[in-house]
């Protein structure tokens, strides 16, 4: 509860029965004591003898809340409020409630409520700066915090607002210290530690992230957020296990966390020991989860059904900024027929960036939504009538299949930002290419009904990309392989594989990319040896910026690619920086994304079928690095000359899919796989 511990209760001003004071002074020492339970049935008990207290209604609120009921808190203390407008504690405790709602400009209308009441109360400021900050409000939720410790600077919880409002405005040197001091003030707050533990991890300090965070969860061991961040840190890592196995604890402690289930499954598909079976059925599990609730409110769309209309498609993302997934959008946005589709973003990015203006520009339609509710996005969604509607996320950050669960368009697709399926049956469609599988190949393992593209994926390259330059090994007399692939994908199996490359090539090196700290470093050197690879063949990079990262293909010959998660982004990259990538193939989506890129690419010799042949074919391509060179410095050359007239044919191909798909829906037929031709 972020309003007042112990809430100054509310009494009606026209009794209607006898007075509850010492029912409510029990429900108190109850909430004290930690007998949430208690304490609730007891407030149910008042508020049936006396219906017309605000303070009765103002104790199960109060316990409803602390027990994680939003919905049931935020009906009783709405009561309490009608009952006692004049008191500022039900308004502070309501905005708490509609705040853990997501409702947040609700939330917002209370804590100003409390506050014209009460003004200067510094909880409520604080409580109102993390309103605010929970908003996405964060210069705004600075100054709330900074007036609350202007008039209370003992108080811990405006220190961690302030923390979290400078996390969120990427201050990240400033909201270090200020995390500190809510700690000084508090040392066993344990949404301080969690706190701290983002603005170090996004600090690059990883091990003491996790070393923060675990303290958060010593605190308070059923604390779903700590192991989800734990999860998310260990996953930035590498530490597959690890990540795991506390994205599994955050879902024991609350199974409705769609971030942890997200993560969970991500790593599963980074599992080689994950068959594809296996792997569809976790996704399932998701599936039948999340959309079991809202099931039988599917349809009762009001969209017209005429097939030739001009369609309203929505997208939604967390990542139509600075994104890869903002880079393969883009280049279908700008070709699509406009007279025949209108293109309407709701983007779920906490910050916009240049590209987010680029994308915007494109947009008949943009609507940012990072701080609205599942229930207020899914209003607008069915408000603006949208007629297809996409999820460019999957199970990757900033998703919101909790409101495609709900289908609030009448077709719903998902495409790019996650190469497998979301397990959920409420989304209709998943767009794939050809190369990546032919048609029937992988329904079996996809809820969606896959449309089969005759393309692959369309990429636009970073602006102000450095020249080409001639092949590394020409000038140095050895072979450097390279990965810029997460630590993630960089599994045991991978790293085997790539080492029995480096045998059969005495001499050869191998450079990594966006090593994250120290102890990645350390472990890679460590599992590189234990296959018989001296750290002296290693060059490990740590994370830059684009160019930077774009530049470090002037080092290496080709990538190795990694699996069962194969490169996307890394593989178009490499691509335009005259880089070919040998890729193994694979039974799942992830684990051939990156043979689809190397096929559109008219190399088809870079893909392997085998371990075996990987290594056959890094000794082949090796052997002529004359031929590797002109490769090098024709690959830029032909991708640009075929990007353009690639993106208007992806775009019109993307544009007869949607009307299928809806002229499907038109007739009253059900969604099916189909094949959209040449």
């Amino acid at each position: 509860m972020r309003g007042h511990p112990f809430p100054r209760p509310a009494m009606s001003r026209t009794p209607s029965n006898a007075d509850p004071a010492a029912g409510i002074q029990q429900c108190l020492a109850l909430l004290q004591a930690g007998r949430i339970d208690a304490m609730e049935a007891h407030a149910q008990q008042l508020c049936a003898q006396h219906p017309g207290h605000g303070s009765a209604w103002q104790m199960l609120g109060i316990a409803r809340l602390t027990r994680g009921n939003a919905a049931g808190a935020v009906d009783a203390l709405g009561r309490a409020a009608d009952l006692s407008p004049d008191d500022a504690g039900v308004w502070d405790n309501l905005g708490a409630a509609l705040n853990a709602a997501r409702e947040f400009p609700r939330a917002a209308e209370c804590y100003a409520r409390s506050l014209a009441l009460h003004p200067g109360d510094a909880r409520v400021l604080s409580n109102a700066a993390a309103n605010a900050g929970d908003a996405g409000r964060h210069a705004e939720a600075e100054s709330l915090a900074n007036e609350a410790l202007r008039a209370d600077p003992t108080l811990a919880h405006a220190q961690l607002s302030r923390g979290n409002a400078l996390i969120g405005l990427g201050r990240n040197a400033e909201a270090i210290p200020a995390l500190h001091e809510a700690l000084r003030l508090a040392p066993k707050l344990p949404q301080a530690h969690l706190s701290l533990g983002k603005a170090l991890q996004l600090s690059g300090n990883a091990p003491a992230a996790i070393e923060a965070t675990r303290r958060a969860l010593d605190l308070a061991p059923n604390y779903a957020d700590a192991h989800q961040n734990l999860g998310r840190l260990h996953h930035d890592l590498g530490q597959m296990a690890a990540a795991a196995a506390h994205y599994r604890a955050a879902l024991q402690l609350d199974p409705k966390r769609l971030d942890a289930w997200s993560g969970w499954l991500y790593c599963l598909a980074h599992d080689g020991s994950v068959g594809a079976a296996q792997l569809f059925a976790a996704h399932r599990q998701f599936g039948e989860f999340v959309e079991r609730p809202w099931r039988a409110r599917w349809g009762g769309w009001p969209n017209t059904r005429d097939a030739q209309r001009r369609l309203r498609v929505g997208f939604v993302s967390g990542d139509l900024r600075e994104h890869a997934v903002a880079h393969f959008v883009e280049p279908i946005w700008r070709h699509l027929d406009r007279n025949a589709i209108e293109i309407v973003a709701f983007s779920n990015a906490a910050h916009e960036d240049a590209q987010s203006a680029v994308l915007k520009n494109l947009a008949d339609q943009w609507h940012a939504v990072a701080a609205l509710s599942d229930d207020a996005l899914e209003a607008l969604i069915r408000e603006l009538r949208i007629d297809i509607l996409f999820d460019l996320s999957g199970h990757t950050g900033g998703h919101r299949l909790g409101v495609f669960a709900r289908k609030p368009a009448p077709v719903q697709v998902s495409w790019i930002g996650y190469p497998n399926t979301t397990g959920m049956t409420a989304i209709d469609y998943r767009p794939i290419g050809r190369r990546a599988a032919p048609p029937g190949e992988l329904d079996a393992v996809f809820s969606e009904k896959l449309v089969s593209l005759p393309l692959g994926t369309v990429f636009a390259p970073p602006a102000d990309s450095p020249p080409v330059n001639a092949l590394p090994a020409l000038s140095r007399g050895y072979f450097t392989f390279g990965t810029f692939n997460r630590p993630i994908k960089l599994g045991d199996a991978v790293i085997a594989l790539w080492c029995r490359v480096l045998h059969a090539l005495p001499g050869s090196r191998m450079l990594i990319g966006a090593v994250p700290d120290a102890h990645v470093r350390a472990d890679l050197v460590r599992r590189f040896a234990a296959q018989g690879i001296d750290a002296a063949r290693l060059d490990l990079r740590p994370r830059v910026g684009m160019r930077a990262y774009l530049e470090l293909h002037h080092e290496i010959d080709f990538v190795l690619d990694t699996f069962p998660f194969t490169g996307g982004t890394t593989t178009n990259h490499a691509l335009w920086m005259g880089v070919p990538t040998l890729t193994l193939t694979g039974d799942t989506l992830p684990h051939r994304q990156g043979a689809a890129i190397m096929a559109r690419a008219g190399l088809p010799d870079w893909i392997a079928t085998t371990p075996d042949d990987f290594v056959a074919r890094a000794q082949a391509l090796a052997a002529d690095p004359a031929v590797l060179d002109r490769v090098r410095r024709r690959l830029r050359e032909t991708l640009a000359a075929e990007g353009e007239a690639e993106a208007a044919r992806a775009a019109a191909l993307v544009a007869r899919a949607l009307r299928t798909m809806w002229s499907r829906w038109c007739a009253g037929e059900p969604a099916a796989s189909f094949d959209v031709g040449d």
